[in-house]
């Protein structure tokens, strides 16, 4: 189980979530993830999930998040290149509290879920997942 956790954290950072400043929307907080994923900032990728996800991901793990976070961008599932993802916004669509982000890395797109928490988006793993 701590296995699949792990490679689905790693699978969710490696379709392409994202890298700048301050997460004023949607597309923002995807490339602040893409950012930390790059820099391997468990802390800063644990701050960007919405705050259900991080409770699953210790639940699941049974461990803090940044902990798991930190296995996942060391030990990366075999054949995901994380540093060299040149992960792209292509496009984006809020609904309210609830938003979609697409996102082309490395040849395959992707749709990012977020949600809206105390003003901040945050990255839904598992709904992006498909779970």
């Amino acid at each position: 189980m701590k296995k699949l956790a792990t490679s689905l954290a790693a699978v969710t950072l490696t379709i392409g979530l994202a890298a700048c400043g301050g997460s004023n929307g949607p597309e923002d907080a995807v490339n602040e993830f893409i950012a930390a994923v790059k820099d391997k900032d468990a802390a800063k990728t644990c701050d960007l999930l919405a705050p259900e996800n991080k409770k699953q991901v210790e639940q699941l793990q049974q461990g803090s998040c940044e902990e798991v976070m930190k296995k996942g961008l060391e030990a990366p599932v075999p054949g995901v290149p994380l540093e060299n993802s040149n992960a792209t916004v292509k496009d984006s669509k809020v609904d309210g509290d609830n938003a979609t982000v697409t996102v082309d890395a490395n040849g395959q797109t992707s749709d990012i879920k977020l949600v809206k928490v105390d003003g901040d988006w945050k990255i839904d793993m598992f709904q992006s997942l498909g779970g």
